[in-house]
């Protein structure tokens, strides 16, 4: 298989394109189509831990500013005009 064919950002942390098949995590994907019949997914837990930290970390940072900014739509949604409450 040709790394052309396929994006690289589409494929896990851990695989490796070789001429004929690419492995995930050092398994085959052909082994496991084989194996388990298509169509199939295949996680690699590596990558989806990359990428929860990866997350974790972005969202603790912008996440104050998140709170702030809904925070204060949200009380300034809840405001109604001093005349309308006192009729």
């Amino acid at each position: 298989m040709s790394s052309s064919q396929l994006p690289p950002s589409l494929l896990p942390d851990s695989s490796e394109v070789l001429e004929s098949d690419v492995l995930v995590g050092g398994v085959s994907l052909l082994k496991l189509a084989q194996d388990f019949g298509t169509p199939l997914f295949v996680y690699d837990e590596a990558t989806l831990i990359s990428r929860l930290q990866e997350a974790a970390r972005v969202l603790t940072m912008v996440w104050p500013l998140l709170l702030n900014h809904f925070s204060v739509a949200r009380w300034q949604s809840w405001q109604l005009p001093m005349d309308s409450v006192l009729m």
